[in-house]
């Protein structure tokens, strides 16, 4: 239980239950390990410089949880059966064995995203401008984000945010 006073984090997922936001979990990046696999990769000469085209290098750091550069962090809060649960998913999904972006997945207006035999390009992934239909919540307009916030989101490249073009 936290304690009085104490000022959590406001990022990754949490929930608003009461005066305080409780952390439920949040990702976080290894970028020692991305720099490291890079580097390596550099070395034993399989590096490998790609266009798309019209002459752009286009590179893919596409490398999640099985690579150990992206990871989920839990709540010490959460219960013991959702920390199993978690677990489980996560070994799951750096073994392969559970697609996250498979099957059809419905936005929260009920159009359907993605068809039941299909597999989410990464592109569409990394470029989502919406949420399941079973988040609660919503994608804030560009105009509710804080200036740092709208920079941050401008220098990543995103296209869209919430109803708002950038």
């Amino acid at each position: 239980m936290r304690s009085p006073g104490k000022n959590p984090r406001h990022f990754g997922l949490y929930c608003i239950s009461g005066e305080t936001p409780d952390n439920l979990a949040m990702t976080t990046w290894h970028w020692g390990k991305l720099y490291e696999k890079i580097v390596r990769i550099i070395l034993n000469g399989t590096w490998k410089e790609e266009t798309d085209g019209v002459g752009n290098r286009a590179i893919n750091y596409w490398w999640g949880m099985s690579s150990g550069v992206v990871d989920l962090i839990c709540s010490q809060d959460l219960p013991q059966g959702t920390k199993q649960l978690v677990s489980l998913l996560r070994n799951n999904i750096c073994s392969d064995a559970l697609v996250p972006f498979y099957g059809e997945l419905c936005a929260q207006d009920g159009t359907v995203m993605n068809k039941a035999d299909q597999v989410i390009p990464p592109r569409d992934i990394i470029t989502m401008d919406w949420l399941v239909e079973n988040v609660v919540g919503n994608i804030p307009n560009i105009a509710d984000l804080t200036e740092e916030a709208q920079a941050v989101t401008k220098m990543q490249g995103l296209g869209k945010t919430g109803a708002s073009e950038i």
